[in-house]
């Protein structure tokens, strides 16, 4: 009996010795795994915007600095940036947890919503440039994981904006700003924005407007 009963408390004692092992293991390999992720991601951030004129505000958007909640564009970044950088601040973006404001100003952001898939934290999107079926195209997913979006400011043609309305649908959006747009005939869009709290027409053409909509 004795001999049975030290048996089992060796293979016991055995087993939870392998397993703090194997416990060990995997968390030494999940550490070296995170470490190399870290080293790759250090190492592609530097390639897409070292000696960029963003390269500050894009790593401290990477990083999720907290005081950093706003960020505009400056006009000439479209030909400072390669696609690959574009790519990189989106997915930068759509990680942080602060930033609220983003205005890319006159810049072509077709390659930054290949990255920019959803945000926790953004509540006002601006773009001065006249966006492409093409570029609200790849706008729509950004669209439809931003819970905290309510400010939208725009500028685009009639097709592009039944695209966004559409994919808008009952969201949280409150301001729908349409700057320099060829918007057409805006009453047959039939939108359905509970939340939507003004509708800004500035020197937008429209042919016709809904009830209850005051240009400015």
């Amino acid at each position: 009996l004795w001999h049975l009963l030290w048996h089992l408390l060796w293979h016991l004692l055995w087993h939870r010795a392998s397993r703090r092992q194997d416990q060990a293991q995997s968390t030494e390999e999940h550490g070296q795994e995170a470490l190399k992720m870290a080293e790759h991601d250090a190492e592609e951030f530097r390639l897409a915007f070292e000696g960029r004129p963003c390269e500050g505000e894009a790593d401290r958007i990477r990083t999720n600095d907290p005081a950093l909640k706003e960020l505009w564009f400056h006009p000439e970044l479209s030909l400072a940036l390669s696609d690959v950088a574009w790519r990189l601040l989106g997915k930068y973006i759509s990680t942080n947890d602060h930033m609220a404001i983003l205005s890319t100003g006159r810049n072509s952001i077709d390659a930054l919503f290949e990255g920019l898939r959803g945000s926790r934290s953004l509540t006002r999107l601006e773009s001065e440039s006249r966006l492409s079926v093409q570029t609200v195209q790849s706008m729509l997913p950004f669209l439809m994981n931003a819970p905290k979006l309510k400010d939208l400011w725009l500028n685009l043609g009639s097709e592009s904006l039944r695209l966004i309305v559409r994919t808008l649908n009952g969201s949280s959006i409150e301001v729908l700003a349409l700057r320099n747009s060829d918007i057409g005939d805006i009453s047959a869009i039939g939108c359905n924005l509970p939340n939507l709290k003004c509708l800004r027409l500035s020197t937008s053409r429209i042919t016709s407007v809904p009830r209850m909509v005051f240009l400015s």
